[in-house]
């Protein structure tokens, strides 16, 4: 009679937690609100910051806190230009978020077990090895070396702990959304803001035109991927971000952008055998040919008008011309192991960058690197394989761009490397749909085998 029940013991347990967190965070926030009052408001913002962040993790756990802070620093990734101490020039608010949210996942990372795929680690093998001898051969090499430690942190670093990561589809779906967001509001801004001088060009809330532009190709580029097994809600939301982010593209001014877009709208329904693409092109072309007169003025600076010569094109391609011809002439001083990083890395071209920096060598193992973040959208079934639709379009673009370790770049070529890894999960979830497609590749044998019969 004097023994209490189990399910009291776990109701008045549960309920203690409950209390006790309550409690934690409570006493949390008086201190940081005190502590905010009586120092400076950078100081204090950090601390209110800091004290709600650890109450955070205390109700609800490590990885929905890591999660949600990935999901952030995703939405910011689109915005180089917004960091988080004003005239911190190589520290974004995005790395600094993305630097919190796999800290607090850490000891979900710990738990993993760790499955790279083997191309990836042979090109970044080759890749950071050649740089490296490059870097002590270079006329510079600490400045090579430092270059060298950039690439490895900034483009791989971020591939890899994704990797590690491993999260759900459903979180997956979250970050790329989440891309696309801050990509609309870095146009929206950008639109309010008004154009930065550049020959009418805009640059929202990225440093450069050309880095608005490319952002909002990648943000385009994962339209048809958050479109799939997605309610119309959903589906409406996403076309509706494109369609900003194309917008943003088009006052960027950026040619190049413009260019490889188009190549992937005429891409993309051979990609997905269906007409409702089609369908999209052909509305988007009447809308041209509507406003073709504002769009094709000579003197404009938008992407359409710097295409066709119109703005500060001329002036854009000397520049190109002249960088590309020094990165030349560094390979040809070493076209094996290159000549260093340092003073090739503007010649608009990541290729002829790298095989400038790190020779032939090193060169093979930047290829496999695209090699493997472009290969699911040939191998992987719908909707899998449209995640790395971002990555070809980076890929396509890097023959005109001199942008090559940035994270608003590498955090979507991270979701390309995920997408074998879903693909796979959702595989062993649903076998009887594999039975399905193995029975219908057989019939269809059949009827190929009895029409040459």
């Amino acid at each position: 009679m004097m023994g209490s029940s189990p399910r009291w013991s776990a109701v008045s347990t549960e309920t203690a937690s409950g209390i006790a967190v309550s409690g934690v965070i409570g006493a949390l926030t008086v201190v940081s609100v005190t502590l905010a009052a009586t120092s400076g408001a950078f100081v204090g913002g950090i601390l209110v910051g800091l004290f709600l962040l650890v109450g955070a993790v205390l109700s609800q756990g490590t990885e929905r806190v890591g999660t949600g802070l990935a999901v952030v620093a995703m939405v910011l990734s689109p915005m180089n230009a917004v960091r988080p101490v004003p005239g911190l020039t190589f520290v974004t608010a995005s790395d600094a978020m993305f630097a919190l949210a796999f800290t607090i996942l850490l000891p979900t990372l710990l738990r993993r077990r760790v499955q790279l795929p083997s191309t990836l680690v042979a090109g970044i093998v080759i890749l950071v090895g050649s740089a490296l001898v490059a870097s002590v051969i270079s006329d510079l090499p600490f400045v090579s070396l430092a270059l060298t430690v950039r690439l490895v942190v900034g483009a791989f670093g971020l591939p890899i702990l994704f990797l590690i990561w491993s999260p759900r589809e459903s979180v997956v779906r979250w970050l790329a959304a989440g891309y696309l967001l801050g990509a609309s509001l870095s146009t929206v801004i950008g639109v309010l803001r008004g154009p930065d001088g550049d020959g009418g060009r805009y640059a929202g809330l990225t440093t450069h035109a050309n880095i608005l532009g490319l952002t909002m190709l990648l943000a385009v580029a994962i339209v048809p991927f958050l479109c799939h097994r997605a309610t119309v809600g959903v589906q409406v939301l996403a076309i509706t971000g494109g369609v900003i982010a194309s917008y943003g593209l088009y006052i960027s001014g950026s040619r190049a952008a413009l260019a490889v877009l188009i190549a992937i709208a005429l891409i993309y329904p051979q990609l997905t055998r269906s007409l409702v693409p089609i369908a999209f092109m052909v509305t988007g072309f009447a809308i041209f040919l509507a406003f073709s007169n504002r769009l094709l003025a000579a003197d404009s600076g938008n992407a359409i008008g710097r295409l066709l010569g119109g703005g500060s094109a001329s002036g854009s391609d000397i520049e190109r011309e002249n960088a590309a011809r020094e990165a030349l002439e560094q390979f040809h001083e070493n076209p094996i192991i290159g000549g260093g990083l340092s003073g090739v890395l503007e010649a608009h071209n990541i290729y002829l960058q790298a095989v400038a920096a790190v020779g032939v060598i090193g060169l093979v193992g930047y290829v496999l690197v695209f090699i493997t973040i472009v290969r699911p959208l040939l191998t992987l079934p719908s909707p899998y394989h449209l995640l790395a639709l971002p990555a070809l379009a980076y890929a396509t673009l890097g023959f005109v761009t001199s942008l090559m370790w940035d994270r608003y770049i590498w955090s979507m070529m991270s979701l390309a490397l995920l997408a074998p890894v879903l693909a796979k999960r959702y595989a062993e979830a649903h076998p009887e749909e594999l039975e399905d497609d193995d029975q219908a590749d057989a019939a269809d044998s059949s009827a190929v085998a009895q029409v040459r019969a």
